[in-house]
């Protein structure tokens, strides 16, 4: 056609290309992209061996005619007209690069399809009207808006040029470079002329080199094979990309006889997907490996361990102590920046074939690999431990911590990496009941100790629903007038399943398990019906008191002092006749709350008893804090107060404090007269024991009432 204009770009200008084809010297196709193939509506079948006339107009067909009898150079973005198959033109821009062989006789061209210069959808829309697409005219025809129809052939357009970025390489069977596209400048740095006659092996990484090697072979040796790879290719500024590639052989085609590659640029995709990789598989804080990671690695060394029986492992679970104390005084970006510095010091405790994975949370698991003796899994326990244990310097602030260890070795026979992190954490649940820092190697009796406490966990809850549980109280007496004070109520367990059972057994795993604050409602509401009970039997005891033990859990709940208005209340008790005893653990928790709550206590005029006196750490600086009226000596000083005069100094010095204080004490543990005795001597207000009295039922504990007042009472019911 007359309007088909020269325009020469330069050889490396970016110049976006839609697709290619391959020509030999008879002007006949010997390979087209897919990307043509599917922009004409033509299969490769239709037109692989068919001349060159059949895609463009006579113009273009002629100048191609001319430029193989005249031309041995390049020619650069000729506008053409293509032809698609219904019958529509295309119009383009044609670029034709020579290939030729050592002894320089033209063989093949490659003819690049690109968008003009100006594209629109006129270019898109067909010129020839005789012979226009019937489904673009039928939508012209229908649509009530035409700009509608032409803003989806634009975009059509448009989407044809954005995904023109693809490479395209002849490669000779050696894996010489015989052409490259322009467009591999803007992907790898390279003009083409940097890359042609050198082997394309030497930009490929060599990690990836061996399969893409596999691939070219394969192609080579199957003529019309194709195969997609994904490499690394060295970018001229030395950085590394992936590329794509499809490549297909046409070694058999005389004219040819090289294999095509088309490649594209997926750098973006790949480190995306390389990204989504890592935060999949490392913790983001630490960078260390994730418990996914961990477990697809464990999965590997206990199939490895499988398959070789000499072959030895251990696995270390690792919890920081305290941590939750530093994260709330110090703050959560303190407690960050601990575990960063805890995980760099664990890499230089271990060997470079061992594993470091973050759990989460303050949790961290070290599996050392291919032992030669378990003693060395001890060795390094022993070494974190003391790594860990050194100070830490952040800013002005210096901080000390340490680990507590829970340890799983190779000799019992795993099956998979849930049952080793799990004994891992039993032996570190053992480890931390010991003392901070400790370490612990797992056995199958803890195992079974674990599975027994789970088992004990579901008997509790069956016995909150079922209402198995009872009262039994124990006399506290004034010791100079043998008058009854009052009693402490002390919770049994009738298990259908166990028998009795003693608060010894099940009361630590109701407070891990959180059951202790459901149950400690039980026990108050149940002591306060019980002592209105006998009060309304006997009213003249009305100075009887009721003591009610509480736990941190249940003493840190939001309503715990309504709780203890409420049972008064609907009991009719006065708030002088309920005593809460709490441990010295309570005050070593959260001050603050501790100081609130004790307040409203005080306000409420209950009366507060520190239970087990000398078994804390701090208690003797907190009890001119806090409300406390009076104290427990624990009967671990009670009953070694007769071995020695140093026990029973301990015992006068309490008590002495307490009178300058104004607090009453309560000696439980007084089983003997002989301690009976010497306490009393010793102006000893109060005490409860075996010698003064053993936790009986209500009806004991009633007729004791009567017997104290000098009653007889005919007849005990328990009812209200």
């Amino acid at each position: 056609m007359a309007d088909i204009e020269d325009r020469d770009l330069s050889y490396g200008h970016s110049k976006e290309y839609l697709g290619f084809w391959l020509l030999n010297a008879q002007s006949r196709i010997c390979y087209i992209s897919s990307a043509m193939t599917d922009m004409l509506g033509y299969s490769p079948q239709d037109l692989l061996g068919s001349c060159l006339s059949k895609l463009v107009n006579q113009s273009t067909f002629q100048i191609f005619q001319t430029y193989l009898l005249e031309e041995s150079k390049p020619l650069h973005n000729r506008e053409c007209f293509l032809h698609h198959k219904n019958g529509s033109k295309l119009k383009s821009t044609l670029s034709i690069t020579p290939i030729l062989h050592e002894e320089s006789s033209l063989n093949i061209f490659v003819c690049l399809i690109g968008a003009p210069k100006q594209s629109s959808y006129k270019d898109y829309v067909f010129l020839n009207k005789s012979t226009a697409d019937n489904h673009f005219e039928a939508e012209l025809a229908c649509s009530p808006n035409i700009q509608e129809v032409l803003a989806k052939s634009e975009n059509k357009w448009r989407s044809l040029i954005q995904n023109s970025s693809d490479m395209i390489t002849l490669l000779a069977q050696d894996g010489k470079v015989q052409y490259e596209s322009p467009s591999i400048k803007k992907i790898v740095g390279f003009s083409p002329e940097e890359l042609v006659g050198k082997n394309i092996f030497d930009y490929i990484h060599p990690h990836d080199t061996p399969s893409v090697m596999s691939a070219f072979r394969s192609v080579i040796q199957e003529p019309g094979y194709s195969t997609t790879v994904e490499f690394r290719f060295q970018h001229k500024n030395g950085d590394w990309c992936y590329l794509e590639a499809t490549g297909q052989s046409l070694v058999d085609e005389p004219s040819v006889a090289s294999v095509v590659i088309n490649s594209r640029d997926i750098t973006e995709r790949r480190l995306a997907e390389e990204k989504l990789h890592y935060h999949a598989m490392y913790d983001s804080l630490t960078h260390l490996p994730n418990r996914h990671h961990l477990l697809k690695k464990l999965g590997q060394i206990l199939d490895y361990a499988r398959q070789d029986r000499n072959y030895r492992f251990a696995v270390l679970f690792l919890d920081v102590d305290r941590f939750k104390i530093i994260n709330d005084s110090l703050g959560h970006s303190t407690g960050d920046r601990l575990l960063v510095a805890m995980s760099r010091r664990l890499e230089t405790c271990v060997r470079d074939r061992d594993i470091i994975a973050r759990l989460g949370g303050d949790e961290f698991i070290i599996v050392l690999t291919d032992l030669q003796t378990e003693e060395v899994a001890i060795q390094t326990a022993e070494r974190v431990a003391k790594s860990l244990s050194q100070p830490y310097q952040f800013h002005e602030t210096e901080m000390y911590s340490s680990v507590s260890i829970g340890i799983v070795l190779s000799t019992t026979n795993y099956r998979d990496s849930e049952d080793l992190l799990r004994n891992a954490d039993i032996a570190l649940y053992r480890a931390k009941a010991i003392g901070r820092g400790c370490h612990v190697v797992f056995d199958t009796a803890m195992h079974d100790r674990v599975l027994d406490a789970l088992q004990l966990e579901n008997d509790l809850r069956q016995a909150i629903k079922n209402q198995e549980f009872f009262l039994v109280y124990q006399p506290i007496f004034e010791l100079k007038t043998n008058r009854l004070e009052g009693f402490e109520a002390l919770i049994r367990w009738n298990c259908p399943k166990r028998g009795l059972v003693l608060p010894s057994q099940f009361i630590l795993i109701a407070e891990e398990t959180g059951l202790i604050v459901p149950i400690g409602d039980w026990i108050l509401t149940e002591a306060c019906r019980q002592l209105r009970h006998w009060k309304k039997l006997d009213p003249s005891y009305g100075s009887l008191k009721i003591s009610v033990n509480c736990s941190a859990k249940q003493f840190f709940q939001p309503d715990f002092v309504e709780k203890i208005s409420q049972s008064l209340f609907k009991n009719q008790l006065s708030v002088s006749d309920l005593k809460i005893e709490i441990t010295e653990s309570v005050l070593l928790e959260n001050t603050e709350q501790v100081t609130s709550i004790f307040s409203s206590l005080e306000t409420l005029g209950v009366h507060l008893c520190m239970d087990d006196f000398g078994t804390g750490y701090s208690s003797l600086s907190y009890l001119h804090r806090f409300p406390i009226k009076s104290l427990k000596i624990d009967r671990s000083f009670i009953k070694n107060m007769l071995l020695g005069k140093k026990h029973s100094e301990i015992i006068k010095a309490i008590l002495t404090m307490s009178v300058e204080l104004g607090i009453d004490v309560v000696a439980e543990g007084i089983d003997t007269q002989n301690l009976l005795t010497h306490l009393t001597s010793l102006n000893c207000k109060y005490g409860q024991g075996y010698q003064l009295g053993k936790p009986m039922l209500p009806e004991d504990a009633f007729n004791l009432i009567c017997d104290r007042c000098h009653q007889e009472h005919p007849y005990f019911a328990t009812g209200s």
